[in-house]
């Protein structure tokens, strides 16, 4: 086998799960319109594989999916084309399966599939070098960014620095939570008393000039509760003779000094507790087999995404209005009839998928590009959780 003929799935996947494990000079791929006129979202892909040590080649055929006999057309064009080839059908629509039928009875070529629940592929006809093959792939978070569309920056802080700061993060999101709807502004005022990038002492007005043209007044009891915590030292505030004082270190002086930063260290910090991000600067992502673990996965966070639906109402309150993370909630639903409650269900990989409503698809890949992205659909929920304990 030359070539991979793959019928494109919403699930990122499916799409690049044979082609790792069989390494095909070419991959084919039967798929929509939109994603064969999408080259960023094409060059991602190929991106992926060259992260993956795949030097092949990625073509993309164009075509409707939902259209039997254009599928099969167009299938019978790529065969032509590429004689030594070999038809993945695990994913696909229900009109590509019927297409790839269709073609099977009159072309003898070599077709198999895969198994996400047996993680195992299958020979369906003629294709022995997939008959009962275990597979071995293993997969770290970047590569999942990747495969889907994304990509993964480095953060802030490396994990040996922020180590030495957790005993500090849970205090500092308490912090936030009692003046949430007032941190930007704390945050602005804290951005005007401190612009000078050596050293940590911070001296202003009582007042100094906000955004817009607006006038933001000293934030007397968010400052007393960070001088509290030792987030802050020497505080001293006059409304006539100004405000002055001094941040613990650099590293609290550029936190304080960025509005999202409360948020994404309580993320972190939550990974940690959970297990879910490594220790020291160095270790990397984890690798995640495709199997039972992924499995297991897959259903935890179905679940979540259900919740997601009961949280939204008491979003409300701390500043989100209602469906605003109705993007991403609920179980998919798959082509043959079932919900995302089923054993076989598949996360979502946010970028890349087409699967949204109404035009968000866009909106969706274009949100969760990074980790920080991710962080952003996560810290809403975190949030409330807080809010709940209180």
């Amino acid at each position: 086998m030359k070539t991979l003929i793959e019928l494109y799935d919403e699930r990122p996947l499916e799409n690049v799960l044979s082609t790792e494990v069989f390494r095909p000079e070419r991959t084919v791929f039967i798929c929509p319109p939109e994603v064969a006129a999408d080259q960023q979202l094409q060059n991602k892909l190929r991106e992926y594989f060259r992260h993956r040590g795949i030097r092949h080649e990625c073509i993309f055929f164009g075509v409707s999916l939902l259209d039997a006999q254009a599928v099969e057309r167009k299938l019978r064009e790529v065969v032509d084309r590429y004689p030594d080839c070999a038809l993945d059908i695990a994913g696909g629509t229900d009109a590509t399966l019927f297409a790839s039928g269709l073609l099977c009875g009159q072309r003898e070529i070599p077709v198999f599939t895969y198994s996400r629940k047996r993680n195992t592929f299958f020979n369906i006809r003629g294709a022995d070098f997939a008959n009962d093959l275990p597979c071995q792939v293993k997969l770290s978070v970047e590569d999942c960014f990747l495969m889907a569309g994304g990509s993964m920056r480095m953060g802030r802080v490396d994990n040996a620095v922020l180590s030495r700061y957790l005993s500090i993060i849970e205090p500092m999101f308490g912090l936030y939570l009692r003046h949430r709807r007032e941190w930007p502004r704390i945050v602005t005022y804290i951005q005007r008393v401190s612009q000078q990038e050596d050293g940590l002492c911070a001296q202003g007005s009582y007042t100094v000039k906000g955004e817009h043209g607006g006038r933001v007044s000293a934030p007397e009891a968010a400052l007393n509760d960070m001088a509290k915590i030792d987030l802050i030292h020497d505080l001293r505030i006059d409304p006539e003779q100004g405000v002055s004082f001094t941040f613990a270190d650099a590293q609290i002086r550029a936190w304080l000094r960025d509005v999202g930063s409360a948020l994404e260290l309580y993320v972190r910090a939550y990974q940690r507790r959970g297990g879910l991000a490594g220790g020291e600067a160095g270790q990397g992502q984890r690798d995640q087999r495709i199997g039972r673990d992924g499995h297991r996965w897959r259903q935890s966070r179905v679940h979540q995404l259900q919740n997601l639906r009961r949280q939204d109402r008491g979003l409300e309150r701390i500043g989100h209005p209602a469906g605003s993370l109705r993007r991403s909630d609920g179980p998919r639903r798959h082509r043959h009839g079932g919900t995302g409650t089923q054993p076989h269900a598949a996360p979502s990989h946010g970028a890349g998928h087409r699967r949204y409503r109404s035009g968000r698809s866009e909106q969706k890949r274009n949100h969760v590009k990074t980790a920080e992205g991710a962080a952003e659909i996560a810290a809403p929920l975190l949030l409330k959780k807080h809010l709940q304990n209180q």
